[in-house]
């Protein structure tokens, strides 16, 4: 579906917005900015924009019990949480994926109240039936481009991560069938695979999606039923986000710093050459994200 624009952002969930923020901003190198409440989800946030894509840390609001969508997603524990996808024209999109077979709840309006110069909305589509693994629902802003942006950074606004960060490469989801999963986004998008391999480290037979706008999707699923991380995430939280990786500017110099920072980040050096690192998720709480060199 041509109006999908590519992942419009993701969520990270934590018990604790003020200490994930401390977490993202003074120790892992990113500008944390932006933010403020939900009043119909009872929840709050804030915002690291990178490039055309956002990360929103995302937590329940002091006394509330977060409703909806977000408020399941916020109870299935910390860590990353799921994968939004935007679209053009939530209208237009929502008659042509009902003419494609999906049933949805939507599009519904949504709002975050961040005071009079930095308050946005947004419509949303949630997916019914068929279920879309790891894409919770689908999103249109009511602003683009710069000024889309300068709304998501809110204040103090928009600058430069420290950790070099630019932009989202590619997500993993945990899916129980591979193919059973890329034929619901090829049906429904017109995404396709366009990579399939193994990944030894995460014990798991997996199919990378291309977006039109550059990222990735891939597609995870145990190698061997009960082994591995994608096999742990599938038994403890269901078919779901997993990972992300961010193309940083420099990745040798992103390493040491996280690594002087106490993090620790594993990483792949095929032939004495860095070309990925790996940040431990424990010091994250439990968000995975990796890191890239792409060119």
């Amino acid at each position: 579906m041509s109006r999908v624009t590519g992942i419009d952002h993701l969520i990270i969930a934590t018990e604790d917005l003020q200490a994930a923020t401390s977490l993202y901003g003074d120790v892992l190198g990113f500008h944390v900015s932006g933010g403020g409440s939900h009043p119909q989800f009872g929840t709050a946030n804030r915002i690291i924009v990178l490039g055309d894509e956002y990360i929103e840390l995302l937590a329940g609001q002091p006394g509330a019990d977060p409703s909806g969508l977000v408020g399941g997603l916020l109870r299935l524990g910390e860590g990353c949480a799921a994968c939004i996808l935007g679209v053009r024209d939530m209208d237009e999109a929502a008659e042509e994926l009902r003419s494609r077979g999906l049933l949805f709840e939507g599009p519904t309006p949504g709002r975050l109240e961040a005071g009079p110069q930095f308050s946005r909305g947004w419509k949303t589509l949630t997916p019914v039936s068929p279920t879309i693994p790891g894409v919770p629902f689908l999103i249109e802003h009511d602003s683009l481009g710069e000024e889309r942006r300068r709304l998501l950074a809110g204040q103090p606004g928009l600058a430069d991560h420290s950790l070099g960060a630019r932009r989202v490469d590619s997500v993993t989801i945990a899916v129980n069938n591979c193919a059973e999963a890329a034929g619901i986004f090829d049906r429904l998008f017109d995404i396709t695979v366009d990579r399939k391999y193994q990944d030894p480290l995460l014990g798991a037979e997996c199919a990378r999606l291309h977006l039109a706008s550059g990222a990735g999707i891939v597609l995870a699923m145990p190698m061997h039923a009960g082994e591995g991380p994608i096999a742990a995430a599938l038994a403890a939280r269901g078919e779901g986000l997993f990972a992300l990786t961010i193309d940083v500017v420099d990745l040798g110099v992103a390493v040491r710093a996280l690594r002087a920072r106490g993090i620790g980040v594993r990483v792949d050096e095929p032939e004495g050459v860095l070309v990925a690192a790996q940040l431990n998720h424990r010091n994250l709480m439990g968000a995975r994200i990796g890191l890239i060199r792409t060119q």
